[in-house]
């Protein structure tokens, strides 16, 4: 087998991003103190919201729906979390970096694999953060030449958070770029760390890497997919078995 291309996820995947939960408990003591100020101390809204700050919140849902109500945050105040996530997000933008080794697997997508077999691996990414910041993070660290970014890839583009189009579960963006691409599905892997990520492979109906290095555990992923979907999982701990998987796939070893 000679991989077309792999499609990536950013967060917890190419970039080590542990600062979302900085993010969330920011956002978490944002909405309590607008809702102490607007309802009163007293008010069920306020008590609700204080009673999710004081919880540990790390992988609130798949949706960003589902987020932010795991976060103590009113539905009417759901329009504005989109902007509110990326103001505080941008306070730790600096201490955004990629996973120790990534790189030397995208040379070998990009490059070592051309040299080994005649063809490349096609690179792409799928988030569901938003485009211009990870493609700020790609171009901060030197690796925008690594991935290749039709409009078919990249569902949030120009959106808010609270948009639901095409986010994750929703493997509409990857079965376009699988037809307009001419990609075979058993000939494209993605990698990613969450069980959305997960859930979006299950649904497209293409193989996954599970990133362990990432968030979400084994445990997890195979406790919210469907039974006959883990057969399609490879599951890996570093960066570095990554690197050795895809090399095997792709050069038949």
């Amino acid at each position: 087998m000679v991989l077309e291309a792999i499609i990536f996820d950013s967060d917890g995947t190419i970039f080590d991003s542990g600062i979302i939960k900085k993010v969330y408990n920011d956002m978490k003591e944002f909405f309590s103190e607008k809702y102490k100020s607007q309802f009163g101390e007293d008010s069920d809204e306020y008590i609700f919201s204080r009673s999710m700050v004081e919880k540990d919140i790390n992988d609130t849902g798949v949706s960003w729906e589902d987020t932010c109500k795991g976060l103590g945050i009113l539905e009417t105040d759901y329009k504005f979390t989109g902007d509110i996530f990326l103001l505080f997000q941008e306070l730790y933008f600096n201490e955004i970096k990629p996973f120790e080794g990534i790189k030397k697997v995208l040379d070998y997508c990009r490059f070592e694999s051309n040299i080994n077999t005649g063809k490349d691996i096609k690179c792409y990414i799928l988030s569901t953060n938003n485009v211009e910041h990870v493609k700020r993070l790609l171009k901060r660290f030197e690796l925008s030449s690594y991935f290749d970014w039709p409009e078919s890839i990249l569902p949030t583009k120009n959106l808010k958070f609270p948009d639901k189009n095409e986010r994750k579960p929703n493997p509409a963006p990857i079965n376009r770029l699988i037809t307009e691409m001419g990609y075979n599905k058993e000939d494209i892997v993605y990698v990613g760390d969450m069980l959305v990520d997960a859930l979006t492979c299950q649904n497209a109906g293409i193989k996954m890497i599970h990133a362990g290095w990432g968030k979400n555990t084994r445990y997890t992923i195979l406790n919210g997919v469907d039974e006959e979907f883990v057969d399609k999982i490879t599951f890996l701990e570093s960066t570095k078995d990554l690197y050795f998987r895809i090399k095997m796939i792709h050069e038949g070893g």
